[in-house]
């Protein structure tokens, strides 16, 4: 038996067909997020980029105070962080020349200017974040410090890097 014979599609079904793929990527292209905002997620995302940002809204800090203010930070990947933000325009390196010379880290204005984000980021973490209680014989009494022991506003808080 013969099969029916397939005709080439016509012009008009070719022409509909590249308008949709057009509507298709267009579609795409305007429900990707601004490219701003992917890229301030890029920086603002990194592991522990948000913590060295809050930590220096306090004020110019040198290395060591860095690794000592956020608990668990690798020397190479404070040099890693430290870097990149200087770059983005976030922070910036004073080296002051003195014997032994003396460098300190400071946010720059666009990097304070940040300091709401950090905020709202505190705000939401305070109302939302459940801390996991600590092991103890006194679990009430635990419980009671840990309920009282949250931070008041534009504090951060102790210990729960």
């Amino acid at each position: 038996m013969a099969k029916p014979h397939e005709s080439a599609p016509s012009a008009s079904s070719s022409t509909s067909s590249r308008s949709q793929q057009q509507q298709q990527q267009q579609q795409k292209q305007s429900s990707r997020l601004c490219p701003r905002y992917e890229h301030a997620m890029q920086i603002l995302g990194k592991r522990w980029t948000g913590l060295l940002i809050a930590s220096l809204l306090d004020g110019p800090r040198r290395f060591c105070e860095l690794t000592a203010t956020v608990g668990g930070l690798s020397d190479r990947v404070l040099s890693e962080r430290l870097r990149e933000l200087e770059q983005e325009g976030l922070v910036e390196r004073v080296v002051y020349p003195q014997i032994p010379v003396r460098v300190e880290y400071q946010l720059t204005e666009k990097g304070r200017a940040l300091q709401p984000v950090i905020d709202a980021i505190h705000a939401w973490a305070e109302q939302w974040i459940e801390l996991p209680c600590p092991t103890s014989s006194s679990a009430p009494a635990a419980a009671e410090t840990a309920a009282t022991s949250a931070c008041g506003e534009g504090e951060h808080c102790e210990g729960n890097a």
